[in-house]
């Protein structure tokens, strides 16, 4: 990509939601909608979503898929002749929203109110906090239960930098031990799954409103812990819990038993599977305010020799996007090296470009992130 592309996507990242504050203490319900005012424009209002939904298709089958990945050992990756199953649980959400209806009806409820509205959208949610929970009934009186929180969301084919999305995937990496446990698990018994999940936005400064609070125990605990505070200056930017809640989700091997599928990887990677995880936590963690943007360009080695560069972008707008699945167009070599460089585009619209750096192994995770200086 030219400076001057990168310079575009910066322009639209300053420009998209710079003016939008809501109030917390403006919090009120209306038809079981949770609805913030704007700090400065007081005609203008926010709404918070009912929470997550599985994607289906028409036939009533979720977009989800378990794939297991087994891997023979090589000498690149110095773990010649051993076989490791690095699996990953795939599953597509959507934002659950009210209706057309129900946002007219709102409108009007505060029109009849006296309130004065010009506009009423979606609150820009800011970052998303989640645990993969899982229980089964064994053949014994045991209950298996495993906790994941290590999953991570990304966009969707045709989503970009924008906070108010309303599709995205779910990704989780299994280790062997794991992912056998959790394949035997759909197959003999239809265990339990659910997503427990907390929205969070950012917020202008003010009182701690009553927030919806819903899932399992340790997330309402962690909520409670997040907002026990009651000091916050109004001139100042802070985020906050909005939603707490957990999605159900209902996997039926019998019916469709190809959300199961089991790969050898040998030493090629098929296109259709993704084997490195991109982590980079500037955004989420607020290491970095000078950047609004990051990308990630990967360099490997197709299976017909040629060389093939992937790339990736992490942006200031999507802080809850911390992690990436690089998405392979053709089938690459495992037991040949990659090559990453980075790119930081700082606010100004001006980048800095690293140089090409060498990985030897592709198991692991690749994190980019900025290293923190120590006084």
């Amino acid at each position: 990509m030219s400076k001057s592309g990168y310079i575009l996507i910066v322009a639209l990242l300053v420009s998209f939601n710079a003016f939008s504050q809501p109030k917390r203490s403006s919090r009120r319900v209306i038809d079981n909608v949770i609805i913030y005012q704007d700090v400065t424009k007081k005609t203008h209002y926010y709404y918070v979503a009912y929470g997550l939904k599985l994607v289906k298709n028409k036939e009533g089958k979720p977009n989800f898929k378990f794939i297991q990945m087994r891997h023979t050992g090589t000498k690149v990756t110095e773990n010649e002749n051993s076989n490791s199953f690095k699996s990953l649980i795939n599953f597509r959400v959507a934002i659950n929203t009210p209706t057309k209806n129900t946002i007219n009806a709102i409108i009007s409820k505060l029109i009849n109110a006296g309130v004065k509205i010009q506009e009423l959208k979606p609150i820009a949610i800011s970052n998303i906090d989640t645990e993969l929970e899982y229980v089964t009934n064994k053949k014994t009186t045991d209950t298996l239960s495993e906790n994941f929180k290590n999953g991570f969301f990304e966009n969707t084919e045709n989503s970009g930098a924008d906070q108010n999305w309303k599709e995205r995937y779910f990704t989780l990496r299994l280790e062997t031990e794991d992912a056998q446990l959790f394949k035997e698990s759909l197959e003999n018994n239809r265990p339990t799954i659910s997503l427990n999940y907390t929205f969070l936005a950012k917020f202008s400064g003010g009182d701690l409103d009553e927030v919806i609070a819903s899932g399992s125990t340790e997330l309402i605990k962690e909520f409670e812990n997040e907002n026990s505070e009651n000091t916050i200056d109004v001139n100042v930017l802070s985020e906050a819990i909005v939603k707490n809640g957990s999605l159900s989700i209902d996997i039926n091997t019998d019916k469709w038993p190809d959300l199961i599928k089991q790969v050898d990887l040998n030493e090629r990677l098929p296109s259709e599977y993704a084997a490195l995880d991109v982590y980079c936590y500037d955004f989420n963690n607020m290491i970095r305010d000078d950047l609004s943007a990051k990308i990630v360009e990967i360099k490997a080695k197709s299976v017909n020799g040629k060389e093939v560069v992937f790339k990736n972008v992490f942006y200031k707008e999507q802080p809850d996007i911390y992690a990436k699945t690089i998405k392979f167009i053709y089938a690459v070599k495992l037991s040949e090296p990659y090559e990453y460089r980075v790119t930081e585009i700082y606010n100004d619209g001006t980048l800095k470009r690293e140089e090409w750096i060498e990985k030897k192994q592709w198991n692991g995770i690749l994190d980019i992130t900025s290293e923190i200086e120590s006084n």
